[in-house]
């Protein structure tokens, strides 16, 4: 659980990790692209799958955020 006086830090550590633009997520892109070309040179779809899912990581994290603080709001204001 995250303390109260923490969560503005902690969306914008993920609000910033997940942005299109940053670097972290360029380094993301690069190895998970690296990681799917060992994947197409090995034949081995379990690695490319593994390298979509990373590369996907910042997006669902973001997305995964929202989702809870989405369904905070709605249970704070309906229930």
């Amino acid at each position: 659980m995250i303390a109260p006086g923490s969560k503005p830090g902690v969306y914008l550590e993920v609000f910033n990790s997940s942005e299109i633009v940053s670097l972290n997520y360029g380094l993301e892109l690069l190895f998970s692209a690296g990681i799917a070309t060992l994947g197409l040179v090995r034949n081995s779809p379990a690695v490319v799958i593994g390298a979509m899912l990373i590369s996907l990581m910042g997006p669902v994290r973001a997305a995964g955020l929202a989702w809870h603080r989405l369904t905070s709001i709605w249970e704070s204001s309906f229930c």
